[in-house]
């Protein structure tokens, strides 16, 4: 229902995507300028050496997966609680976290369609690359699987604030820039200080789009694609029980607007 809804507004969708096109191609330019005629540059940690195609295409992924995990759909429990339909919501068999859910996978797979439009137009420029190997495919399958449910975790745990503010556009756009760039969304986590790299490995944002991108690449093989994946899979457990402990102080706290 979520993705057919959003499809009622596919000006938007369009006039987004072309948004998107022009953010990675403006990557590109700055990336591009920055290797100037090196052919690679070495990474933080254990990235080794990352070469001009590699970050390209790496550009190119990270954003379009970003914008499909965090676009911002016609389903939203905020404006359900500011408006007071969350009552009925709530009444309804199915619980109220899971329609959220529910919403949540339609507006992602109504966005499917304009992320691999975005995709196919920067291959045909040349910044998109294949799977490093089968292995590395298959582990951004189980990794993209990873990302997906975190992304919807954090999105509905940002959505429960609104149970205790009606106003949370404040925290909403803190949230939108603190998960864009300690995701890597911006700025790969190889290219970062020693310190950042590490303070982002604290958070749940780099399992949702740097994770799946390098294991793709192949920058993270082996045992550190493993240790990857077993980061995620852990951040889906710590959010699975935030959200639950947050739900049931959200049943003892709902306050409906007009009583």
């Amino acid at each position: 229902m979520a993705g057919r809804s959003l499809w009622t507004y596919r000006v938007g969708l369009v006039i987004s995507t072309g948004v998107l096109l022009v953010q990675i191609f403006a990557l590109q330019m700055v990336w591009t300028w920055v290797y100037a005629d090196q052919p690679a540059v070495p990474g933080s940690g254990q990235a080794g050496q990352i070469s001009l195609s590699v970050q390209l295409a790496y550009v190119t992924l990270s954003s379009a997966q970003f914008w499909a995990l965090n676009h911002w759909g016609v389903y939203s429990l905020q404006q359900r609680v500011r408006e007071g339909r969350v009552g009925s919501d709530l009444a309804r068999p199915l619980g109220l976290m899971w329609q959220a859910t529910a919403g949540q996978i339609g507006t992602i797979a109504g966005c499917l369609p304009f992320v691999a439009a975005a995709v196919l137009i920067s291959g045909v420029l040349g910044s998109v690359a294949a799977p490093a190997s089968p292995a590395a495919f298959l582990g951004y399958l189980v990794s993209l699987l990873l990302a997906v449910i975190v992304s919807i975790q954090l999105t509905l745990l940002l959505d429960m604030t609104s149970f205790w503010s009606l106003e949370v556009t404040g925290i909403y756009l803190s949230f939108s820039l603190v998960s864009r760039f300690l995701s890597g969304s911006l700025v790969p986590l190889w290219f970062m200080p020693d310190w950042l790299r590490i303070l982002a490995g604290l958070f749940p944002f780099q399992a949702t789009t740097f994770s799946p991108v390098a294991i793709y690449l192949g920058v993270l093989q082996g045992t550190a694609m493993w240790h990857a994946l077993s980061v995620a899979a852990g951040w889906v457990l710590i959010l699975a029980l935030a959200l639950h402990v947050s739900w049931r102080r959200v049943l003892t706290k709902i306050v409906v607007q007009g009583g």
